[in-house]
This record gives structure tokens, sequence and C-alpha cells, in this order.
């Protein structure tokens, strides 16, 4: 299991960079809702509709701050496993 936060990478020109998620960063929650690692908080985004926008809580450095982010439109959904 992944711990509680984990950063990923951000990509270059993609929607998380737009609404201000930087490498490092540690989703929190989504919407809200606490997610307790980075699986749940993949899969939280992935059930939201593409084209709408979330807000992640995320932590970075000693803070949290509350970043609102529009889902990319468009793009292939991975399937389910």
């Amino acid at each position: 299991m992944t711990a509680p936060g984990a950063a990923h990478p951000v990509r270059a020109g993609s929607p998380a960079q737009a609404g201000g998620l930087r490498a490092g960063d540690r989703i929190l929650a989504v919407d809200g809702n606490l997610v307790p690692d980075a699986r749940v908080a993949v899969a939280a985004v992935r059930s939201r509709r593409p084209g709408s926008t979330i807000v992640l809580t995320v932590g970075r450095g000693s803070g949290r701050l509350r970043l609102s982010v529009r889902l990319a439109t468009g793009l292939p959904r991975p399937a389910p496993r």
C-alpha cells in the first residue's frame, strides 16, 4: 500500500499543473473526502466527469492548501481492472 498522502509527479501542461499542483504535493482529500493513499486518490479523480472541476486538498511542505482543478476532456480513459 502507498503511504498516506503519497506524492506523484505532475506532468507539464496537465490539468493538475494548470490547477496549481506541484511535484511533491501530497493529495490528502478529493472534494472534501479524505483519501488514505494514492490509489484511492486516483480512483476518486477518475470517477468524476471529464471537464468537471474538483477541489484537491494537498499537503505542501508543512502546510495545506485547496486547489481547484478542471479535469481534462477528450482524453482516453483507462479500462477498468
